[in-house]
């Protein structure tokens, strides 16, 4: 649901983590990437400006190309 946000949409996406039991992990690998792009914050006790979307259109025709 997470990449979902991050591509569609107006909303700015925060994220509220949970006590993870092994780590790093791949949720939270996904999450750091997210964050590097702007399109999630991480909830510290404020709120971000996370509103940066990822186009998957252009990221799926680059893989096409490649093809």
């Amino acid at each position: 649901m997470i990449s979902e946000c991050a591509s569609f949409g107006a909303a700015s996406v925060e994220i509220l983590m949970n006590r993870q039991l092994k780590t790093p992990n791949k949720f939270q690998e996904l999450i750091q990437g997210l964050e590097k792009l702007n399109a999630v914050h991480v909830f510290d006790g404020t709120l971000g400006a996370a509103n940066t979307k990822i186009d998957l259109k252009e990221k799926f025709q680059e893989v096409l190309t490649c093809m």
